[in-house]
């Protein structure tokens, strides 16, 4: 790591940057929501329209209308008939079906499309939320420099930005499990419990959403394990309560922790959930049921593939291809580029002669791209493992994989700079050293010729 990632600036300075590009990235998913409707979000409207009325009455156990279960969605859809059409309260039914709800808006003077944008603006927000959240774990772990470059791959990548404008569950999954994760690395990189915090209320939220966000759960005892057989293997804490016993260090942090955190994340899914108030078991059982039926195939509809239709949705021994050919039709060719830099890097390196042993922030930089590839691998092999395949399953895996993409952009652009392997003026260019100004308007020119020419529909990309 060059001695500027370490430079202290005011914290306030320390906020512009992100700030920034959240004001983008809210401007690429706010406009024009209220112009399009995708299939499934006539489903998620019903369900939240039956949500807001359980909600409404105090019908707590209504309150579960899908295994998935797709919670804050439905939240989001309530407050969108609570903002746009009151009055449903008091003219719904539970029973009733999409096209009846469709003309019962209708007939009340009431544009559907005005009720689902509603609903899609607050998940906007969510979204916003969380990737601003996530924006000091990542630069405590990355530094400056990537983690600018990275939360920019992701707020103008088109495949996210159009998933993340529907009322839906996906894309939504995306931002949260990417919070939890970057949060309880930054935990296990510092102890601070602020980060723990944050890491399991973004997993209550995350399963909330959707069930395969259990991933989580090994996951996070991977890195747990992983974090100290680090700490055992050192010869000293790097911790800052390492003036406390190591014995009560390793306790607190590797052993009590995790249990802390599951028990927080487990809290925020039943005080966010209505059903869970008067059915805590069965809800847990019908989720668990669905899942395991979702991951044997129980789906009928037909799935094209590689130019392929699939008549019955089963893949067979093409299922091992789907999600990485799905990566490289719905990524961008800098997110590629980054990874490409990223693995040349890694090989290179093998053949370098043994450095020193690097210790606190200098190991940080070394050891986080690998542990987001990790999860990023691990998350793709949990999905294909699955029977039910779809595109937009392997969202949480993107957001990672573009922060490791970032990392191979800054350090290739180091390398390239400094060894002079760049013809004469971009070689001076590149020793004026790279700020993340500089590779921000690389990534908004060239991520914005990907995205905005398939504006509003971003999904056409």
């Amino acid at each position: 790591m060059s001695k500027t990632e370490g430079t202290t600036l005011p914290p306030w300075r320390n906020w512009l940057l992100p700030l920034a590009l959240l004001v983008l990235f809210l401007a690429l998913r706010l406009p024009g929501l209220g112009r399009f409707v995708t299939t499934d979000e006539a489903l998620w409207l019903r369900r939240s329209a039956n949500f807001y009325l359980a909600v409404r009455h105090g019908a707590w156990a209504d309150t579960f209308q899908s295994p998935h279960p797709g919670v804050l969605t439905q939240w989001a859809g309530a407050a969108g008939f609570y903002l746009v059409f009151p009055q449903y309260a008091q003219t719904g039914s539970a029973d009733i079906h999409d096209s009846q709800l469709l003309r019962l808006m209708e007939n009340r003077g009431v544009n559907p499309l005005e009720v689902l944008a509603a609903g899609r603006a607050i998940l906007v927000l969510l979204h916003g939320a969380a990737f601003l959240a996530a924006w000091p774990f990542a630069r405590r772990l990355l530094g400056p420099r990537i983690a600018a470059l990275g939360l920019a791959l992701i707020a103008f990548d088109p495949f996210l930005i159009a998933h993340q404008r529907l009322l839906h569950l996906d894309g939504l999954l995306a931002s949260l499990m990417l919070l939890a994760l970057l949060a309880y690395l930054d935990f296990l990189r510092s102890g601070s419990l602020g980060a723990l915090v944050v890491s399991a209320l973004a997993a209550g939220l995350a399963w909330l959403t959707k069930t395969p966000a259990w991933f989580l759960l090994p996951a996070i005892l991977a890195l747990t394990a992983y974090g100290l057989w680090q700490h055992r293997s050192s010869k000293r804490s790097q911790s800052p309560i390492s003036n406390l016993p190591i014995p009560f260090t390793i306790f607190r942090r590797f052993w009590l922790a995790p249990v802390a955190w599951l028990a927080l994340a487990v809290l925020l899914f039943f005080l966010l959930f209505p059903a869970m108030w008067v059915a805590p078991l069965e809800i847990p059982q019908a989720m668990a049921g669905y899942a395991l039926g979702s991951a044997e195939g129980e789906y009928g509809g037909p799935v094209f593939f590689n130019g392929v239709i699939y008549p019955d949705g089963e893949l067979g021994g093409a299922g091992w291809l789907f999600y990485p050919l799905s990566f490289l039709w719905r990524s961008t060719p800098l997110v590629l580029a980054g990874l490409g830099c990223g693995l040349w890097l890694a090989i290179a390196s093998f053949g370098q002669k043994k450095k020193p042993k690097q210790k606190g922030a200098d190991l940080l930089y070394a050891l986080a791209p690998p542990l987001l590839l990790a999860f990023s691998l691990g998350f793709t092999l949990f999905m294909t493992l699955a029977g039910k395949k779809f595109d937009r399953y392997l969202l949480p895996a993107l957001p990672p994989l573009m922060l490791v993409a970032a990392w191979g952009w800054v350090r290739f652009s180091e390398i390239i700079a400094y060894r002079g392997s760049l013809p004469w003026l971009l070689s001076r260019l590149g020793r004026a050293s790279w700020s993340p100004l500089a590779l921000l308007l690389v990534v908004v020119w060239l991520q914005l010729l990907s995205a905005l020419p398939t504006f509003p529909y971003y999904l056409s990309y």
